[in-house]
Formats: C-alpha cells, sequence, structure tokens
C-alpha cells in the first residue's frame, strides 16, 4: 500500500515521522505514524491521544491525502465526556439556583399546613430530639437533619425548605452529570435537555403533581425522589452504546448515593430505586455474570457504608427508626392506600404515554423487543406505583427518562457504524421520531411555566401589588400566604411551640393504612388538651371522621369537655398535665 510504503520510507530516513492529514466521513484528523506499527498517535479536535490498535479494530480511510487506518481517539471521547459533564451539571446548578431564589421569595398559594409539618422535624432536630427515639416521621430523617443544618446557619426561617431541597438536587444532579454523559454520549443535545427536566423535575416551586399556579414546598420530597428514580432509570436501562469514562467504583458510587438519597428521603421510592436496578440484571443482561456479580458486591457495599455512616452522623436508633419505616412502607404499598384502586383506573396520562413509547419503540428500525418490554414496562409500573402512593395528582415524570433509555436501544446510523458522530437523530422522517423531545418538552413546560409563575408572585409582593398573610409560629418561622389553596383553614401548628412529649400524627394513606388500627399513644399520645375540628376542609374530611370515631371512647374515658362550639371540641386531661 502507498501508506506502507510512505512509513518505511520514513524508517528508513532516520525514523523521521511522517504526518498526513486526513479527512474522515464526519471529522478531520491528523495521523501520524511511529516506528512501532500497532501505535498510532491521533491529533482529534486539537487533543492529542496515545491508542494502541490492531488491525482488526482499525478502519479504512481514503481521502485525496492518501490511504492509512485510523480508530476513535479514546482521550478524545473521554475528554468530550467530561466537557459534556460539566455542562450538564452547571446547566442544572444554574436552574436549581434560580429556582431556589424563587422559592425563598415567593408565597406559598397552597398547603401552607405542610411546611409547618415539614419545619416541625427540622424543628426536633435543632432541639435535640432524634427520629425513630424522640418522635416518629414517615419522611426520611435526614430531610430534617438538612434542614436543621441550614437553620444553625441562617436562623429559624421557612426558607430552611427551600435551602434543604436545592441541597439535595444539586447532589442528584451532580450523579445525573455522570451518568447522562456516559450513557448518552451520542446525543449530547438530548442529555443537556434531560438535564434541565431533571433539575426542574427536582427543584420547581410548584408543589408536586398539582397545577403550576399552586406554589410551596408541600410534597418536595416527592420531587426529589422521583428525580433520583429518573436517574437510575437512565444509568440501568440504557442500551449498550454506552462509553463509560469512570471507573467501577465511581458507577457503582453513583448507584449508591442515588439509592441512599431514595432511603433517606421516602423509603417506597428506595424500594423501588432496588427494583429498578433488579429488573435491569436479571432483564437486559447488559454485562457478564461475573461482571455483574462484582458490580453489584461494589454497589452495595458502597450503600452500606453511606446508610451507616447516616445512622451514626444522625445518632438515630437504627431499629425504632427501622420500625417507622416498616409502617410507611406498609401503608405506601398497601392496596387501600390513598384510595389506590380507584387512582389506577384513572391513570389516563399514563395509559397514554406507554402506548406512544410502545409506538416509538416499534418504527422502524424497531429496537430488540426484550429491551421495549423491560424498559416500558418498568416505567410503567415505576410510574403507576409513584402515582398510587402519593396523595397528588398523577404525573409522568419519569417519561423522559423512557423515552430516552429507549432511543439508546434503536441501532446506530451509518455515520455510528463507521465509528463516527452520529447524525441528527432528531431529523428522521418519521413523526414519531420526535417522540424523546416531546416527552421531554410535556414535563419541562409546566415546570418553567410555574417558575415563571412563582417569579411573577414574588415580584407582585416586592413591588407590593401582592400582599401577603403571614402565618407565624414561635421562634419566628413565618409563612407568607397568597390564595391558600387546599388547607390554608387547618392551624393545628399555628402559634405552637415545638413540643417535648410524644407527638402525634395521624394521615390516613399517608403514614397510617386506612384500615389500620389506632391505639390511645397514637391517636392522643401524652397530650393535656385534645381538639376535635367540627368543619374539617375536605382535604382531610375523611380522615378527621375516622379518627374522631376511633377517639370518643378514649377521650370520655381520660379527658373531660371544656368547650364546644361550631368549629372545635376541646378537651382536657383528667389527672391533669405532666
Amino acid at each position: 500500500m502507498l501508506l506502507d510504503q510512505r512509513i518505511r520510507s520514513a524508517q528508513s530516513r532516520s525514523q523521521t515521522i511522517v504526518s498526513f492529514k486526513l479527512s474522515a466521513p464526519g471529522r478531520r484528523r491528523w495521523l501520524i505514524f511511529m516506528k512501532r506499527p500497532h501505535v498510532v498517535f491521533i491529533e482529534s479536535q486539537g487533543q492529542v491521544g496515545k491508542i494502541r490498535a490492531t488491525m482488526s479494530t482499525q478502519h479504512m480511510i481514503r481521502s485525496s491525502d492518501g490511504v492509512g487506518f485510523t480508530v476513535l481517539s479514546q482521550t478524545g471521547d473521554h475528554l468530550e465526556a467530561r466537557s459534556l459533564t460539566i455542562k450538564t451539571f452547571f446547566l442544572s446548578a444554574a436552574i436549581i439556583g434560580i429556582n431556589l431564589l424563587i422559592n425563598l421569595t415567593s408565597p406559598v398559594t397552597a398547603f401552607p399546613y405542610d411546611d409547618f409539618v415539614l419545619i416541625d422535624g427540622i424543628w426536633r432536630t435543632v432541639e435535640g430530639q432524634h427520629v425513630g427515639i424522640d418522635y416518629h416521621d414517615a419522611i426520611g430523617f435526614w430531610l430534617s437533619h438538612i434542614g436543621a443544618a441550614w437553620w444553625r446557619i441562617i436562623g429559624p426561617d421557612r426558607g430552611v425548605l427551600a435551602l434543604t431541597s436545592a441541597t439535595f438536587s444539586i447532589i442528584i444532579m451532580l450523579c445525573a452529570s455522570f451518568v447522562l454523559a456516559n450513557r448518552l454520549w451520542f446525543l449530547p443535545r438530548y442529555c443537556l435537555l434531560i438535564g434541565a427536566v431533571l433539575a426542574f423535575e427536582a427543584s420547581a416551586p410548584s408543589v408536586y403533581g398539582w397545577s403550576v399556579f399552586m406554589t410551596g414546598m408541600a410534597g418536595y420530597y416527592n420531587r426529589l425522589s422521583v428525580a433520583a428514580l429518573a436517574v437510575l432509570f437512565l444509568q440501568f436501562f440504557t442500551g449498550q452504546r454506552t462509553r463509560s469514562h469512570t471507573g467501577l467504583v465511581v458507577e457503582c458510587g453513583t448507584a449508591a448515593i442515588l439509592l441512599n438519597i431514595l432511603f433517606l428521603v421516602k423509603i417506597s421510592a428506595f424500594i423501588l430505586g432496588i427494583g429498578i436496578i433488579a429488573t435491569s440484571t436479571l432483564a437486559l443482561r447488559l454485562r457478564s455474570f461475573s461482571s455483574t456479580a462484582k458490580m453489584l458486591m461494589v454497589l452495595f457495599l458502597i450503600l452500606i457504608i453511606i446508610v451507616a455512616t447516616d445512622f451514626v452522623i444522625a445518632g438515630t436508633n437504627p431499629s425504632d427508626f427501622l420500625l417507622t419505616y416498616q409502617a410507611a412502607a406498609a401503608t405506601k404499598l398497601s392496596p387501600v392506600s390513598g384510595n389506590s384502586i380507584d387512582r389506577i383506573f384513572k391513570s389516563w396520562s399514563l395509559v397514554v404515554s406507554v402506548l406512544l413509547l410502545v409506538m416509538y419503540a416499534r418504527r422502524p428500525p424497531a429496537i430488540p423487543r426484550s429491551a421495549l418490554v423491560t424498559v416500558i414496562g418498568a416505567y410503567a409500573v415505576i410510574q403507576l406505583c409513584l402515582n398510587v402512593s402519593n396523595t397528588q395528582p398523577e404525573t409522568i415524570f419519569l417519561a423522559p427518562a423512557c423515552a430516552l433509555a429507549l432511543l439508546s436501544w434503536c441501532p446506530p446510523s451509518e455515520p455510528e457504524r463507521s465509528n463516527q458522530a452520529p447524525r441528527r437523530h432528531w431529523l428522521r422522517k418519521s413523526p414519531m421520531a420526535v417522540l424523546p423531545g416531546v416527552m421531554c418538552l410535556l414535563v419541562l413546560v409546566p415546570q418553567m411555566a410555574s417558575a415563571a409563575f412563582g417569579l411573577a408572585l414574588a415580584v407582585s409582593v416586592a413591588s407590593g401589588f401582592e400582599a401577603p398573610i403571614y402565618i407565624s409560629a414561635e421562634k419566628g418561622v413565618s409563612v407568607p400566604v397568597v390564595g391558600a389553596l387546599g388547607d390554608a383553614g387547618r392551624a393545628e401548628l399555628f402559634g405552637q411551640p415545638s413540643p417535648k412529649g410524644v407527638p402525634v400524627a395521624w394521615a390516613l394513606g399517608y403514614n397510617q393504612p386506612y384500615d389500620s388500627m389506632l391505639q390511645e399513644r397514637e391517636l392522643v399520645g401524652d397530650a393535656c388538651i385534645v381538639m376535635l375540628p367540627m368543619r374539617p376542609t375536605r382535604v382531610v374530611k375523611g380522615s378527621t371522621e375516622l379518627i374522631i370515631a376511633a377517639a370518643e371512647s378514649i377521650l370520655a374515658v381520660s379527658f373531660n369537655l371544656v368547650g364546644d362550639d361550631d368549629y372545635w371540641k376541646i378537651y382536657r386531661r383528667k389527672d391533669g398535665c405532666r
């Protein structure tokens, strides 16, 4: 060959380096051949990398400059992945930062009671109480510990909730940046798009699942859990075009951190995260048995170390805490929790999204049937579980992750077969080709609209056009409220200090199954005063009626009725208050 002749000629001339500029499809390269025939130096896009190639992995290139062999530069790919990781993270961080400012300055328009409930757990932690020992909380205990850390920095302020959410969101998106850069390297624009979607899912100002006009921190743990699940979904369900530029420890460490966040935020979501890993391992079999066993061993070893560290730092008794989680998990997984059956039959948006994803996956060139069934089936089950276990309206927040996972299973285009940069996948002739982008926008646009509404509301309050009502508790905590959709009429916590006795909280279908038998300690604890609402709001009317019916016999024996009007019945303990 002409090139071989030139190399031999170069070697005979005191091993002079011969350089050729060859034009490869889609990319220009400099090839510099040295004395050893299997060592190739490649300069690609300004980056120099050294690789060792064999004839079987080389690709012949013909151009007006000559004929030669080339392979992709691994160093160049590594730098591109690192660049994509940095871009994705900084885009996500900017979105989270903007949403944080909106959450800090915008008043609450829905469910302000939930803000006080969430602040109460933080308040208890600041005062030295321990979840699972001094009080029980169905929400993960590290939400209150991160909130308590911010409380000690900025003082008692409702902003600790927004800062807690932002802290977890940043950690999730840091993990997401590594995952997306390695799993979606062939679609950098989609990588940035899904990064923006996940950042908004985790931190948008609106209440999870509700209208864009309903702002507040209620249910922010649901946002965090679904964002972490979406990242895990992409990490374990993307196809085999993955180019991992991180080691096994980093890959497993990323998954372990996401699982730990789910464990600390919402136990039912942690179970779903384990399900994602198990389904991918058993159904897709992307790795050999030995590689899979090694990966799982490293992953769960890291997870155990992290969780043990969580308990040590929090000073929490694991056995007491796990009993709380066991009750919460049983409630969420109960078939009658939150009118689950009714919610299953009304999951129309989920059904439509599944049908569209199936149509997308079956369009030519169709992805493998096993991948189609596994990826879409996992999405349908996980999203349905999220919708059923939450009291909010149903969502399809996992649909963008599912669509991009399917896209990764599509057969590579011609440029990819020649190991070159892929063409624009969204310019295919089929209209269904744009579905991944559509799915992303269906989730992204409402979240962006909620941020715009929150920003407008914050500006309106700051300029004096809107005057919020400030609902305050002790220690200087106050929540500005405008509109007060949902349950603003409830005022059980307003003006009350953080309690020191046995705390009691009921939310049937949330932290108690609907068919549970509540005991005296669970109903009234060591309360001195018990107030029963006679006109509960629509949101809690059903649960309140069940609780009042269960409490009547206990109140008749241990309490005296000291007040009774159209709004409240007030009872005082007979043996006095301790």
